[in-house]
């Protein structure tokens, strides 16, 4: 079953062209190195199965970056000198540096007014996209709990995780969750 779903939604030929995508990935003119990273791993998540290693992916984003960039990940001794998981890490913390960053920095949150014809104040839309967006809030402070929980380690063997080793690893994260948002179970 699980080759003819494959086959049916993911034939060899996206595989072939999403894999050429990876392998030429270049960084755009004007693309922030963090940008670069995040369209890099959107490229991953598309082509499942590409059963690259971190040291490859590292690798071919390193090299494929503009010489400023390099120079850039170049700063705190040669980027390429670190292991495949320190490297990662380091972009998965640039990542988070960043969304922090922009986060603390918006004086106020982002709301679009949407005007109604009958000027009614509580509307059942806006009460619906009130209780929509704080959902969305709250998801993503879960998200970014997870990952900090990733980030910091794990007490008993001190790697990140998802670890399939480990038993103190973090249960229910938000997997589980978009899982049963997806089959309807709310």
């Amino acid at each position: 079953m699980r080759q003819a779903f494959i086959s049916r939604f993911f034939p060899p030929a996206m595989f072939d062209r999403l894999m050429g995508e990876i392998r030429v990935f270049t960084q755009q003119h004007h693309e922030s190195l963090v940008d670069a990273w995040l369209r890099m791993k959107d490229l991953l998540r598309s082509c499942h199965g590409h059963g690259l290693g971190r040291g490859t992916i590292i690798q071919i984003f390193y090299h494929r970056l503009d010489e400023p960039t390099q120079t850039i990940l170049d700063a705190g001794g040669i980027f390429l000198y670190k292991t495949p998981n320190e490297a990662h890490q380091f972009l998965e913390d640039r990542v988070l540096l960043k969304l922090d960053w922009s986060k603390e920095n918006k004086t106020k949150p982002l709301r679009k007014t949407v005007a109604f014809a009958e000027g009614e104040e509580n509307s059942p839309l806006l009460e619906k996209m009130e209780a929509l967006t704080t959902r969305i809030d709250s998801q993503f402070k879960e998200i970014r709990g997870y990952m900090k929980e990733i980030r910091d380690g794990c007490n008993k063997c001190g790697g990140p995780h998802p670890s399939s080793d480990c038993d103190d690893k973090p249960k229910g994260g938000p997997k589980e969750e978009e899982a049963n948002y997806a089959s309807g179970g709310y």
